[in-house]
């Protein structure tokens, strides 16, 4: 009984320092996240699940990786405000996926993205047919940019 009660304490506080930090790192929305975001985002969880449940690893350890992860997350947060060279490295840059209203499939193929998964997202941009994009980006969080031919309407 009492182990269940050190891990219900534990799991409450692991969710509640997860709230804490996610609330010191900003308000990124899951939709919006880049790759750091999201790496950060599985190596917290992972921390505080350990935090939560595994009872062999000593608090004050993982107390230190979360604090290590959280400071560092940040530091890359503020570098990335203040050095389009190291958000470059940190995020990426966005991928052209059509130019000239032309599927660019190497860059399809590089990014993991079938000609399904780019009419889907046109479709979720309110673009049925592939022929009237003139440019489309993958941006750096994942989502979609298009830009129609001039002869489309918007």
């Amino acid at each position: 009984m009492i182990d269940h009660l050190i891990i219900l304490i534990r799991s409450i506080s692991a969710f509640i320092l997860l709230l804490v930090i996610a609330r010191m790192l900003g308000k990124q929305t899951l939709s919006n996240m880049n790759f750091h975001d999201f790496v950060t985002a599985v190596i917290m969880g992972a921390i505080a699940a350990n935090l939560a449940f595994n009872e062999k690893m000593e608090v004050t350890h993982l107390l230190i990786s979360l604090i290590v992860f959280t400071g560092t997350s940040y530091l890359l947060s503020k570098l990335n405000l203040r050095s389009r060279k190291i958000r470059l490295l940190a995020e990426g840059s966005p991928t052209v996926l059509i130019e000239g209203g032309k599927v660019l499939e190497q860059n399809l193929s590089k990014n993991k993205i079938t000609l399904d998964s780019l009419n889907q997202a046109l479709r979720q941009k309110e673009v049925f047919d592939i022929n009237e994009v003139e440019y489309a980006l993958l941006e750096v969080n994942g989502q979609v940019s298009v830009m129609k031919k001039k002869n489309s309407e918007l």
